[in-house]
């Protein structure tokens, strides 16, 4: 991973900086300390995804936007206080990979290359991708590990390029009956009896569910945790119990 010419200098070349830009920021540079990149972002003279790009020109390195998320169980190859510190995600969807793909926010630093290659016990293909993406991807990435290191299953909602949010829904554990204040939400008009057809082979799904109310006996699994997704987006605020019943009754 030689490097055969400065990052400025080919910002330059390719015409997203000036001479007069680059002598500037590396003023501010030796002023203020941290990376020409950095600097260049914050007076958007380039955006991350510039840098990273030329990072990976300059260190002849593929590129990687961050636009696709790994397979869950490469996370676990990293520790999070060490992707957190580093700035790296490994990436692709072969844990068991020989040379392991690992995206980093800064591809430059040789201290975490080394030390992250050394966690994961095996040589690794260094990425260059915009450290801000890497940084939200990291979080999303971890934050599904601790749900599913729960015992749940998880419903995500993710963009790295705009942040990410996560749902766990308890499996295989019974929905709990409702509380009296969930009750108490709902007037006798919003309730509405489940209908089951006549002489089915298997038990109707209900045409009308109350989230944490009325269940199924037939102890189908898919239908419980259709019941728990519900009660836990109202949870977490995706829609309000009044929101659903509208719904369900529409």
């Amino acid at each position: 991973m030689a490097i055969k010419q400065k990052l400025g200098d080919l910002l330059v070349r390719d015409g997203l900086i000036t001479e007069s830009d680059l002598r500037t920021m590396l003023a501010q540079q030796r002023q203020h300390g941290g990376r020409l990149g950095e600097h260049l972002v914050r007076v958007n003279l380039c955006t991350e995804e510039q840098i990273a790009q030329a990072l990976a020109r300059q260190l002849n390195i593929p590129f990687n936007d961050m636009s696709d998320p790994p397979a869950p169980a490469l996370s676990k190859l990293i520790p999070h206080e060490k992707a957190t510190k580093f700035q790296a995600l490994a990436m692709g969807n072969n844990p068991f990979a020989s040379r392991l793909p690992v995206a980093f926010g800064d591809p430059t630093d040789l201290k975490a290359t080394m030390e992250i290659e050394k966690v994961v016990g095996r040589p690794i293909q260094i990425l260059s991708g915009p450290a801000l993406l890497v940084r939200r991807a990291i979080e999303a990435a971890y934050n599904s590990i601790d749900l599913r290191d729960e015992g749940t299953s998880e419903f995500q909602v993710t963009d790295v390029r705009g942040g990410a949010r996560s749902v766990k829904v308890a499996s295989r554990q019974p929905v709990p009956d409702a509380q009296e204040e969930d009750v108490a939400e709902l007037s006798e008009s919003d309730i509405e009896p489940i209908e089951e057809e006549p002489e089915a082979p298997q038990a109707a799904i209900p045409r009308r569910i109350a989230p944490g109310g009325a269940r199924a006996d037939s102890g189908d699994e898919a239908l419980r945790m259709v019941w728990a997704m519900a009660d836990l987006l109202i949870e977490h605020g995706y829609f309000t119990r009044a929101e659903l019943m509208k719904k369900l009754r529409s």
